[in-house]
């Protein structure tokens, strides 16, 4: 007997195409019920339409005006016996909503659901060594012959290449059958043994054969339309976008506060549109300082009002209005220019617009690091990552 209610959904899920879970066995596991329905992995029926009765008995299921009842069938007799809610409530698998967990919980990358003759094709995991890596749920696994025609079907089209079909319990396959897989680049992974409070800790690299990730290695590396992610020990990959490029530009220069302005400028290739091309080596070089500082200024004044300290607020509001004079003044002697105030706030909301988006894509594709970067990465008109400790970051764009 499993010792867990996502156990004993894999053990007989591997034997019934529409297996049922009575409530009076699932509700032993009363949290992993609770959180199982709550995924929509287990959704209560209609009801059972039969019950065990004494001495093992089966009795049809009756409504009645007094109340419920199991009742003999057929011509025999038994005395109808008291029957509760909880005596015939029951919950079916919701295949689709197992397979969204499965995506989720082992970083497989996929949407929707079909089932083509029990063969369910999940999605594509990113791999270190062999690339992608195609995935497949089989369900119910009856005999060897209907697991390897399904196996035969998920073979991979790449030379080299490798296919997972998961079942949810161990497959005893014959030497003969495990030749046929391997030569077919298919491997056959039971879930069961991977189970872990409630959730599928299945670690596909692992069973691939490709070397363990060290906890303290940390990696953002461009993949063409994809950066690879490695961090907490973990890997997983998210899709390129400006804001992607931004955090790495953060993460290669760590308790640097950057210029939202120049990040933006530098990533896209343009030019410091500061100074125009008449001015003097000095007034450009004296511009670019008072570039910086309007920006803390800016920072220090929207903190002080965040904290509702006026008088703060009121020493910031005075500098800036000096400083705003001198980028007048120097941009008087060379040349006309942009307003500085209206562009460090279009940078900064381009900026951390982007990262925005960014870590959206972040938190579904590696929980950890957005958890980490949420705290220690502060985006604005000069976004900074601080995390508080030496990380050895490899950013590669």
């Amino acid at each position: 007997m499993t010792d867990t209610l996502l156990g004993l959904v894999l053990e007989r899920l591997d034997l019934l195409e529409a297996p049922v879970y009575s409530h009076r066995e699932a509700s032993a596991f009363p949290a992993e019920l609770e959180r199982l329905r709550r995924e929509g992995v287990l959704v209560e029926g209609a009801g059972a339409s039969e019950v065990r009765g004494p001495g093992g008995t089966y009795l049809e299921v009756r409504r009645t005006a007094v109340g419920l009842y199991g009742v003999a069938a057929g011509d025999s007799y038994v005395k109808p016996v008291p029957l509760s809610e909880d005596d015939v409530r029951e919950y079916e698998v919701s295949l689709p909503k197992l397979a969204e967990k499965l995506r989720r919980e082992c970083g497989i990358s996929g949407a929707g659901f079909c089932s083509d003759g029990g063969l369910v094709a999940l999605g594509q995991k990113e791999t270190g060594g062999f690339g992608l890596v195609q995935v497949y749920l089989s369900v119910p696994n009856i005999d060897e012959d209907a697991l390897l025609s399904r196996c035969r079907r998920a073979r991979p089209k790449a030379e080299g290449g490798k296919a997972v079909v998961l079942v949810p319990r161990g497959a005893a396959l014959s030497p003969e059958v495990r030749d046929e897989l391997e030569s077919l680049g298919v491997m056959v992974v039971p879930l069961q043994p991977h189970l872990a409070d409630g959730a599928f800790a299945l670690r596909l690299d692992a069973l691939l054969g490709l070397p363990a990730i060290d906890k303290d290695t940390c990696i953002l590396q461009r993949q063409g339309k994809k950066w690879r992610i490695v961090f907490d020990g973990k890997e997983s990959y998210v899709d390129h976008s400006n804001g992607v490029r931004y955090i790495a530009e953060l993460l290669r220069q760590p308790d640097k506060a950057l210029s939202a302005a120049d990040l933006r400028d530098a990533l896209s290739g343009r030019q410091k549109h500061w100074t125009s091309p008449g001015m003097k080596e000095s007034d450009k070089k004296a511009l670019l300082d008072y570039r910086r500082r309007y920006e803390e200024i800016i920072e220090g004044l929207e903190e002080a009002r965040r904290n509702n300290d006026i008088g703060r607020a009121q020493l910031f509001e005075e500098e800036k209005s000096r400083l705003t004079v001198e980028i007048k003044t120097t941009q008087g002697l060379g040349g006309r220019g942009r307003k500085l105030g209206d562009d460090v706030k279009r940078a900064r909301t381009t900026v951390c617009n982007a990262i925005d988006r960014a870590m959206s894509g972040i938190e579904k594709a590696h929980p950890a690091l957005w958890a980490h970067l949420k705290s220690c990465l502060h985006p604005g008109a000069t976004p900074i990552y601080q995390p508080g400790r030496a990380m050895a970051w490899a950013v590669s764009t």
